[in-house]
């Protein structure tokens, strides 16, 4: 090819040179018929094998020779071929443990992705053709490979994909820089783009973004506007409505609980953050047991309630206590001056807080004060069993 190459450019400018323009097309088109169309079997026999070994000069050079004669209509099923297969074979090799690993599973889909879409746009000089069959090619094997079949679902690829921006989007001790997070949310958007199954992608997202915004764990507010904005540019309004609802609310909550806290909620001695979310926007469940609230917690949510309805005539509210959380401060440790703060769920609060009043309590007295069915009040007591264990340690060092 490379040979060819040259020939052909010493002719061409031999022709211009010292021939007619007419006769320089003339000879042209029969070095092209001579070298290229009399050999494009041998040509498209080639492409595999560079393909395969990766040989992207190679590449280029035919991409050269094929483009004068317009022979590219089977290398372009074959490229799309390709790339699938390369596909399935890679997600094949790491099926096990992407089943349960988005940062994996997506890690592995990017890595074919941005290979082959480099070599479009580079030694196949972008050409449009074998775009489409890069796309057509990733496609196939995102939404059909052996993750899916080793989740024994079809829809595993949405979710995984949902679930891995939501770790991107998470607060952590390892949360690259924004910039970075940037690009990584393009590199997720064009992921999505070939994914069939968008309803279930939307679906993990908006109860991911849910938890996110409750408890305050988003990396930044103006990245998750970022991401919603790509999600309504690639599937419109509908599609987003609801979880742009969700931030609306998120806002006013906020504004409301400051109004709240200059007048009703003057004599409340503690920091008191309430979330008012629309039924229709938020993915959220019922609690799945009673709950009787410490005596200052439920004097300060009646307060808010008298409060809210004023100024809302015609809605009620109804508290999720199984989503609300707290800190506590703990006193009389010889180890600490000023004490220890807890992280808790309201559950774990009520118990706790029964311990202000009383040195022992059975489980019966627990469940008779808080009203938490058993399976609750026993997960909760287990956590906090556990957490106690921890401040023994502390105690001992």
């Amino acid at each position: 090819m490379v040979k060819v190459l040259a020939r052909l450019d010493e002719e061409d400018k031999r022709s211009r040179l010292y021939l007619h323009s007419s006769t320089a097309a003339e000879v042209k088109r029969t070095l092209e018929r001579v070298f290229i169309e009399n050999q494009l079997d041998a040509l498209r026999a080639e492409f595999p094998a560079i393909l395969e070994n990766d040989r992207t000069d190679d590449m280029a050079r035919l991409f050269e020779l094929l483009r004068r004669v317009n022979g590219f209509s089977c290398l372009r099923d074959t490229f799309e071929l390709y790339v699938q297969a390369v596909g399935v074979a890679a997600l094949q090799a790491v099926a096990k443990q992407a089943v349960n690993d988005p940062k994996l599973y997506v890690e592995t889909i990017l890595h074919v992705l941005n290979k082959y879409r480099d070599m479009v746009n580079g030694s196949l000089q972008g050409d449009p053709g074998f775009l489409e069959a890069l796309q057509k090619g990733c496609r196939k094997f995102i939404n059909e490979n052996a993750v899916c079949a080793e989740a024994l679902t079809p829809t595993k690829s949405p979710e995984l994909l949902a679930r891995y921006t939501d770790a991107i989007l998470r607060k952590s001790a390892r949360t690259p820089p924004e910039n970075e997070l940037e690009r990584l949310l393009d590199d997720i958007m064009e992921i999505f783009t070939y994914v069939e199954d968008k309803d279930v992608f939307q679906t993990f997202y908006g109860k991911a973004l849910a938890k996110r915004l409750i408890h305050g764990t988003s990396a930044s507010e103006d990245l998750e506007g970022t991401m919603i904005g790509k999600l309504k540019g690639a599937c419109g309004f509908e599609f987003t409505s609801k979880l742009q609802r969700m931030f609306g609310d998120v806002s006013v909550s906020k504004d409301k609980a400051e109004i709240f806290r200059k007048g009703d909620g003057k004599a409340v001695s503690f920091d008191f953050t309430p979330l008012v979310l629309a039924t229709g926007a938020w993915p959220l469940q019922s609690p799945t047991t009673d709950f009787l609230a410490p005596a200052d917690l439920h004097a300060c949510a009646a307060l808010f309630s008298t409060f809210y309805e004023r100024e809302f005539a015609g809605r009620r509210l109804k508290w999720l206590h199984q989503l609300s959380k707290g800190e506590l401060r703990g006193a009389g440790y010889a180890s600490s001056k000023v004490g220890y703060v807890f992280q808790a769920s309201l559950y774990q609060m009520g118990v706790l807080l029964l311990f202000n009043e009383h040195k022992q309590l059975s489980l019966a007295d627990i469940q008779a004060s808080t009203r938490l069915a058993d399976a609750v009040l026993v997960n909760t007591i287990k956590v906090r069993c556990g957490f106690n264990a921890v401040i023994l340690c502390n105690r001992c060092s």
